[in-house]
């Protein structure tokens, strides 16, 4: 039989073939197949945790299948399980369930349903501190008693800066335990209170909130894991519309408790460390035009001393300051920017202009930054160049990210060009990723800024919500609804505002020249968001080139490209801003066949 014959040597074939290389993208998967390629490693190698009962020489395994997340509690009697199965699929915010585990046996009870956060551990183990809405609870593990501590204080606890559109807004914060699990500390947005587990007592132990200054505990002795009642602690302060920053010590004592200013002054204070066997600290302190140096004190910071003298060489160059600049954005909210000046500022004189937007931005008014070649977005080489360079502050309102950074960053400009000694009709926009979406998309919105530089940006945000983030291997779906996106419904569901608030779609009225650079390999912004926009603006014969960094991630890692790429933007910048002569890459392009060849 000829056809029998054919068929036996068909199979015999197919015997010999490799398996087909495949994946099944199946609609019931809890994780999509590139999470699970991402966590094969991890699911493989995945360990139950247990504990080993030196004593009894007993060995229990406290996690499994079900609970396979697990912390420890302090006083070591019982441990923090979670369980995520039932929320797995909610395509929003992480839930899970809690459990209280017996150390001791391995036995499981579920305290709390659909928790979002973590459950801390009091530092002798009595107690467990969780946030839920609006409010910090504990947990009495002996009694099995949940308490509200912050329902009856007349203050915030809840970050309600926090614009993202998650379920549950997150907590200022938390600070230790006192000893023998006393009371903790919980944080508002500028003070610190003192509560007791059982809600009875609350203290306010700083008067933050007149003067907008910040105190958080600092833990100077992470070896130490409470408070004790009768030492001081220490306290890290930082001014929210002054950008002053220092540390302060609270002490207690017979005539009542006290908070002494240590050190608290304009600059960036930071890293502050007690000697093991001594009463004396170093600490370190920079300005935009300070070098960070290293300074040693006694306990009460009466006399600093510097033991380092770093970039002493900058003394032979010039190196421009930094000014905090107030503006209200479109909606009232005041916000600020930090403005970077030209490194030979000169009175009188007119400069050209670098706007660099990612979100808030002017907390780092004091960053010392060096000038580099590597770095596209690098200040102090702009600075350097002869630009001023401006930060603002951005805020959002939900479902409309791209809408909220025009409102910001516009009236930004408008209210740091009233100096009069910048010039309007030379200001460029420039940011990365996130701020690479914000460039874009101001662009399409307004013709203030005469050039814009943007790495990474996001182009199209419906493409993008159904993408996948390949770095993480999840969807991108999470980040729009509960994260930086800020587009809390799908777009099925919402889509005028995702047309809205993609560039692609305002393409068309763009009339600033726009560089955009990606890597083929983004992981984060897929590459195909730069082409988009390649393509849409390539129709219309508007300014725009894309540089394509072959191999290269969300940003480049290879030397070669991040010079070509800092290369390219100030050479962008200085001809649309400063008239230098365009190189040819501008005007005309670089063909294929032409294109710089790797030997």
């Amino acid at each position: 039989d000829v056809d029998k014959e054919k068929e036996e040597e068909k199979d015999d074939d197919e015997e010999d073939l490799p398996p087909p290389g495949v994946e099944v993208w199946h609609w019931k998967d809890v994780r999509i197949q590139p999470r699970q390629k991402r966590m094969e490693n991890q699911d493989k190698n995945f360990n139950y945790l247990a504990v080993w009962h030196l004593d009894e020489n007993k060995f229990v395994q406290i996690s499994d299948k079900k609970v396979r997340t697990v912390s420890r509690t302090f006083g070591d009697k019982h441990a923090i399980g979670y369980d995520d199965k039932p929320y797995e699929l909610t395509f929003k915010d992480s839930w899970r369930d809690a459990y209280i585990i017996d150390v001791e046996t391995g036995d499981k009870e579920m305290f709390m349903q659909k928790v979002l956060g973590n459950v801390r551990s009091s530092e002798e183990g009595n107690y467990l501190l969780y946030f839920k809405k609006d409010d910090w609870f504990t947990y009495d593990i002996a009694k099995k008693v949940h308490t509200n501590l912050t329902k009856n204080i007349k203050s915030k606890f809840q970050n309600f800066e926090n614009d993202s559109p998650r379920a549950e807004k997150p907590a200022w914060g938390v600070g230790q335990w006192f000893k023998d699990d006393a009371a903790v500390l919980l944080y508002d947005q500028y003070d610190i209170w003192k509560v007791t587990p059982d809600g009875k007592s609350a203290e306010r132990l700083t008067e933050g909130a007149k003067d907008r200054i910040r105190y958080r505990q600092f833990w100077i002795d992470r070896e130490i894991r409470f408070i004790d009642e009768d030492k001081p602690f220490y306290i890290v302060a930082y001014g929210d519309f002054t950008k002053d920053s220092g540390y302060y010590r609270y002490e207690s004592g017979r005539n009542g408790d006290s908070l002494v200013k240590l050190i608290y002054e304009p600059g960036r204070i930071s890293n502050l460390v007690k000697a093991e066997e001594a009463d004396r600290f170093i600490f370190r302190k920079q300005k935009a035009d300070m070098s960070p140096n290293v300074f040693v004190t006694d306990s009460d910071f009466s006399s600093p001393e510097p033991i380092t003298d770093t970039n002493a060489m900058q003394k032979d160059f010039h190196w421009a300051g930094s000014e905090l600049i107030t503006f209200k954005n479109k909606r009232g909210k005041e916000l600020q920017g930090s403005l970077l000046y030209p490194a030979d500022y000169q009175a009188g004189k007119k400069y050209p202009m670098v706007v660099y937007i990612y979100e808030k931005r002017s907390q780092g008014l004091h960053n010392y930054v060096m000038p580099s070649l590597t770095r596209a977005y690098n200040q102090r080489m702009y600075s350097n160049l002869g630009f001023f360079v401006y930060e603002p502050d951005i805020v959002y309102q939900l479902r409309d990210p791209g809408i909220s950074a025009v409102e910001c960053v516009v009236p930004a400009v408008k209210e740091v060009l009233k100096r009069g000694d910048i010039d309007e009709n030379r200001i460029g926009l420039t940011g990365h990723s996130w701020g690479g979406y914000q460039t874009a998309f101001l662009i399409t919105k307004t013709d203030i800024f005469a050039a814009a530089v943007a790495g990474a940006p996001l182009i199209n945000m419906i493409s993008m919500y159904s993408s996948v983030y390949w770095n993480s291997g999840n969807t991108n779906q999470v980040i729009f609804e509960t994260s930086q996106g800020r587009l809390p419904k799908p777009y099925w569901e919402d889509w005028k505002k995702y047309v809205d608030n993609s560039p692609v779609f305002g393409v068309k009225n763009i009339t600033t020249p726009l560089l955009v650079a990606f890597g083929t390999d983004d992981g984060a912004v897929d590459f195909n968001q730069g082409v988009e926009m390649y393509n849409a603006m390539r129709r219309q014969q508007k300014e725009y080139v894309m540089l394509v960094y072959e191999g290269e991630n969300h940003s480049n890692s290879k030397k070669e490209n991040q010079l070509h790429y800092a290369k390219s933007a100030r050479e962008w910048f200085l001809h649309f801003l400063q008239d230098e002569p365009a190189p040819d890459w501008i005007t005309k392009g670089v063909s294929y066949a032409d294109r710089p060849k790797k030997k």
